[in-house]
């Protein structure tokens, strides 16, 4: 957690005295990376600091806890760009350092069993991606097809490495491939939205970037928000548990 908000600030601190583009991607890419610890750390510590028969709500209020950012976030990035620069909006991701004493002195500093990670499936699996992301960006077969190669050659890994990236008898569990689907369908639903909704308010209907904008392509957050700590109440004992094995695994 410490790694990720520093290296969060740090690329923040390259995006707000960026002078050029490829300064400003190199900063939102150092931020990408930083920025993956907090869901991660979101799934982690309800499973780790909470018992079994609290571990779900726990799971629950993280989630939701997400989903407020996410509703909140654009509203104060538009409102900050209707009264100042753009580059100022990178200095809101350094408003996370508050949070690390916090993380420090509650969460203590065990350390965890030493691994290994399979450093050339991970390669493979974010070749494939950025290839695909490529191929439908710019309309072109040659990333598609390399991306195609990425991903054979991804699921040989898996296969035959003795630790691969992902394990393959997860998905042998039914019910978490299952899972695993629908989240997959939802996720690239609702980031689908948040892309489109901008560009559909501001080519078609004349609205502004500004912060009714925002109130208009964002109230998706407001249900996920509410949802997210009741279904975890509702969750039965053995589906929690269920849960914290498949977290644990991966």
């Amino acid at each position: 957690m410490t790694f990720g908000l520093i290296f969060f600030a740090f690329g923040s601190m390259i995006g707000l005295t960026a002078q050029s583009f490829w300064m400003v991607m190199l900063g939102r890419i150092l931020q990408a990376v930083g920025a993956a610890v907090v869901p991660a750390t979101a799934g982690i510590i309800p499973v780790r600091y909470f018992p079994v028969e609290s571990r779900g709500r726990a799971l629950g209020i993280a989630m939701t806890g997400l989903a407020i950012g996410g509703a909140i976030g654009p509203i104060v990035a538009s409102l900050l760009l209707s009264a100042v620069h753009w580059r100022w909006l990178f200095c809101m991701p350094l408003l996370a350092l508050i949070a690390l004493p916090f993380f420090r002195r509650y969460l203590g500093d065990e350390q965890g069993k030493a691994g290994s990670i399979d450093w050339l499936g991970g390669g493979l699996l974010g070749g494939t991606a950025a290839l695909l992301l490529l191929a439908i960006t710019n309309e072109a077969w040659l990333p598609a097809v390399g991306a195609v190669i990425g991903f054979v050659l991804f699921m040989a890994r898996i296969r035959f490495a003795s630790n691969p990236f992902i394990r393959l008898e997860l998905f042998r569990h039914k019910s978490y491939s299952l899972v695993l689907a629908l989240s997959f369908l939802t996720s690239g639903i609702g980031y689908s939205l948040a892309f489109l909704s901008p560009q559909l308010l501001s080519q078609v209907h004349g609205l502004a970037p500004g912060l009714w904008a925002s109130r208009w392509f964002r109230p998706q957050q407001r249900p996920r928000c509410l949802a997210g700590r009741r279904a975890s109440w509702q969750m039965p004992k053995g589906i929690r548990s269920s849960s914290t094995r498949h977290l644990h695994c991966c």
